[in-house]
């Protein structure tokens, strides 16, 4: 709901999400017993990031900032400490959702003004005085949070990271954050920092750089192919992301799965994406009771389509939609070939008989597997 909206009013919404309170704890944090995970996760996952923690700092006196850690002069400082983790967690105490199993509202946020802590804090230099008003410790937090260059800079860079590169160049990055700053105050500001960074030159040059994750990837080959999702008795398309590291809902660190290469190409998960798609191309997802999770190849290649290269060349444009280097090409065509001329005319049968193995090992080309 708030994924193209105002990162303010995203992350506040995230923070009163009866999911979230329970996931990290805060529905347990009071001023009686302080629980600084969510407070932890806000600064460090969600917001400035690790990049800007200074773990070795935290003896600083977090009531007053040196110059030297404020960079930009607007009194806050430029990075976080233990202290501020501790202090925000007391700000959101008594934030938690209604646990009375009778009450017409169960499940849903609430703010218990008796467990929240009204006493002064210090949170990134800023001062926050006793005795506030109901929630307002918390919203101060995140009004701190959602507009600190630092934030810009992390938001910015896992954008970039996302859609441009495993590692971007830092000049989209840069950009990217002081659009993040410029449109704070906008109801549609994410939607303005996408737009800039899918506009920029940068993204346009980094084409069919990023490696798909599993889900990218069974998604876009289930689309070529035309295989439509089922489900029968014998078969959960969970179980397949399960086999591939990316269970749906399954990622249990709060950090969300790795959006890097290294991570997911690994010779595991590889073989587990060629398994998958090779079963489907073999016919292993077939029931007579129920839709097939399966695909057709029949009438679909010109006829008069002889030669190895021949048959590469269409199917790799119908599969693959982009230019593929010489050594692809070359060992799509020796599965193909088995061993005869590849620019000559082969059997019908031999042809036939690779066709569905050729579309689902196309979807396994490197070409196939980068956006």
């Amino acid at each position: 709901a708030n994924a193209l909206g105002n990162f303010r009013e995203f992350i506040e919404a995230t923070t009163k999400h009866p999911c979230m309170l329970y996931y990290l704890d805060n529905y347990l944090n009071t001023s009686a017993g302080p629980n600084e995970n969510y407070a932890r996760e806000l600064f460090e996952l969600h917001t400035m990031g690790s990049a800007n923690y200074r773990g070795d700092l935290s003896s600083i006196n977090p009531f007053f900032c040196d110059p030297n850690h404020d960079l930009n002069s607007d009194g806050t400082r430029d990075f976080y400490i233990d202290n501020d983790v501790y202090e925000a967690a007391r700000a959101f105490s008594g934030w938690t959702f209604e646990t009375d199993g009778a009450a017409p509202n169960r499940g849903q946020y609430m703010f218990v003004d008796s467990d929240s802590d009204r006493f002064n804090k210090a949170i990134l230099c800023q001062p926050f005085f006793s005795d506030p008003s109901p929630e307002q410790h918390g919203q101060a937090v995140l009004d701190l949070l959602a507009n600190h260059e630092g934030t810009a800079r992390h938001i910015a860079e896992k954008i970039c990271r996302r859609f441009v590169s495993d590692d971007p160049p830092q000049s989209i990055i840069d950009s990217t954050a002081a659009e993040f700053i410029a449109q704070s105050s906008q109801p549609d500001q994410l939607k303005r920092v996408f737009r800039h960074v899918l506009t920029s030159a940068e993204f346009t040059d980094a084409r069919a750089v990023k490696f798909k994750r599993p889900l990218e990837w069974m998604a876009s080959a289930m689309r070529t192919l035309g295989i439509s999702y089922v489900t029968h008795p014998s078969f959960s398309i969970d179980w397949v992301f399960d086999k591939l590291g990316h269970g749906m809902f399954g990622w249990h660190p709060p950090d969300g799965p790795p959006d890097v290469r290294e991570h997911w190409s690994t010779s595991n998960n590889m073989i587990e994406r060629w398994n998958i798609v090779y079963s489907v191309a073999s016919g292993w997802y077939r029931w007579n009771d129920h839709e097939d999770f399966d695909f057709s190849v029949t009438g679909e290649m010109p006829a008069g389509t002889w030669t190895a290269y021949e048959v590469v060349d269409w199917w790799a444009e119908r599969i693959i939609k982009r230019g593929i280097s010489a050594p692809t090409r070359e060992g799509l065509a020796q599965f193909v070939a088995e061993g005869r001329n590849f620019n000559l005319p082969l059997p019908q049968d031999q042809i036939d008989s690779k066709l569905r193995y050729l579309a689902a090992l196309c979807t396994m080309t490197p070409e196939f597997q980068r956006h």
